[in-house]
């Protein structure tokens, strides 16, 4: 990791972004990778929970099934997310800033409304 990027920032994470309106079900991560080790779990994480999420949809998979998925313990899972909610919340987070990256390339590419 290089410096003066933290590992939240390595993995995408935006700490603004996760709040909710309904507190009965916290979305708000637990704490955020420190070490590469755990950034490279943290993102096993999400990419298993994606996988599911593609696969069965929202209601068709647990907590459990992305820890089984990513072949690490369910506590491993727990320690960043309260609840697969959390994890989709941070799934729909990086989608939200990668597409705002791509479409901020995008428009660099078209001209200026009087390029005649």
């Amino acid at each position: 990791m290089s410096a003066g990027v933290s590992a939240g920032q390595a993995c995408g994470i935006d700490s603004a972004t996760m709040t909710m309106a309904n507190p009965t079900t916290s979305i708000d991560l637990r704490h955020l990778p420190v070490r590469e080790r755990g950034v490279v779990r943290f993102n096993l994480i999400l990419q298993s929970a994606r996988e599911l999420l593609l696969l069965r949809g929202l209601e068709g998979f647990s907590v459990e099934d992305v820890a089984e998925r990513a072949e690490i313990p369910v506590g491993s899972v727990y320690q960043y997310f309260p609840n697969k909610f959390a994890i989709v919340v941070q799934l729909s987070a990086q989608d939200t800033e990668s597409l705002a990256a791509d479409l901020a390339s995008f428009t660099e590419r078209f001209p200026a409304p009087d390029w005649q």
